[in-house]
Formats: structure tokens, sequence, C-alpha cells
């Protein structure tokens, strides 16, 4: 569990003991829960694109090596 996690949820419960359910303006927590799904599958699918890229620069730099020289 992260920060954000307990943070939002000890807010949330603080809120609700203190001022019941209907002072919880729930589509803003459904909005961070999205956010709690979308930022691992988004730095999931740009570290793929990252490796995608260096692996293709690693690989084309060594296929071009014996051409070198230095």
């Amino acid at each position: 569990v992260s920060t954000t996690h307990s943070i939002v949820g000890g807010v949330v419960a603080f809120a609700i003991a203190a001022k019941g359910f209907d002072s919880i303006q729930w589509s803003k927590i459904g909005s961070i829960a999205l956010s709690w799904v979308i930022s691992p599958i988004a730095g999931g699918f740009v570290a793929f694109l990252l490796h995608q890229s260096l692996s293709l620069s690693l690989s084309l730099s060594l296929s071009l090596a014996p051409y070198c020289q230095v």
C-alpha cells in the first residue's frame, strides 16, 4: 500500500466519520482510483517502448561494429 492510498483512505474515512457518506464526492474518489489503475499500465507501456527503442539501437550498433574502425 502506497502513501497515496493511505492518505486518501484516511481522509475518506475521517470525512465519513465526521459528516457521513453523503459528504464524499464519490466521482473524485473514482477518478483517484482510476489513476491508480491507469498509472502502472501507462508506465509499463512507456517502459516497453523505451526497452524496444534501446534494444533496436543496441542491435544496430552491434551489427555495424565490424565496419567501424578506430
